[in-house]
């Protein structure tokens, strides 16, 4: 069972009464009213600095800090498709301030259930986003292990690694985020130079 901080009484019953408000814009969105929405798990955020990476790799330190987000899966019918971004007020309650449908949502969705089967112990997880590349992980904090839930296409063509539904030392995960914003770079860096021709 994963141990998950952001899952308190309090928080929830905040989100939950925001969620309420909004929802009906939502469901104009969605073009349908579910027979039932519900809030699913909630995850605090972290966030890798991308350009920490190099520096990360030399030091051997993890390069994501914490955020004062929190990311909610919404249920419709019992399906994630759609997620909440709250931040937490000085004041020590949440706000809602991002509702919206996503594929990330299913993904995380699926992550939870793999992670569930698979690890058996209290691990603390969170979510780790690497924004810049649109990234979207579990971290595993007490195993040091990464479990990569969504990555753009331009980085799972080319690298074993970095593939959905792979776990990855946090270490080796940076080596091959690093690998392949480096490539990434050079190739739009060729292209520009190919155009100035």
């Amino acid at each position: 069972m994963l141990v998950n901080e952001a899952n308190c009484d309090g928080f929830i019953h905040d989100i939950t009464e925001q969620l309420g408000r909004i929802l009906p814009g939502l469901y104009l969105e969605l073009k349908e009213t579910p027979e039932k929405t519900e809030l699913g798990e909630s995850f605090d955020v972290w966030e890798i600095d991308t350009r920490e990476l190099r520096q990360s790799l030399h030091n051997g330190n993890f390069p994501a800090l914490p955020t004062q987000y929190q990311h909610h899966q919404i249920l419709f019918d019992g399906q994630a498709r759609a997620s909440a971004l709250s931040e937490k007020l000085p004041s020590g309650s949440q706000r809602v301030f991002k509702v919206g449908f996503s594929d990330v949502a299913m993904r995380i969705d699926q992550a939870i259930e793999r992670l569930d089967s698979d690890v058996g112990d209290d691990s603390r997880v969170v979510l780790l986003k690497a924004r810049a590349c649109w990234v979207y992980a579990f971290w595993l904090l007490d195993r040091r292990q990464v479990f990569l839930v969504s990555v753009p296409s331009r980085f799972t063509q080319l690298s074993e690694q970095l593939q959905a539904g792979n776990y990855l030392h946090e270490m080796d995960f940076i080596g091959a985020l690093y690998d392949e914003i480096e490539r990434v770079t050079v190739q739009q860096e060729d292209s520009l130079d190919a155009e100035r021709l």
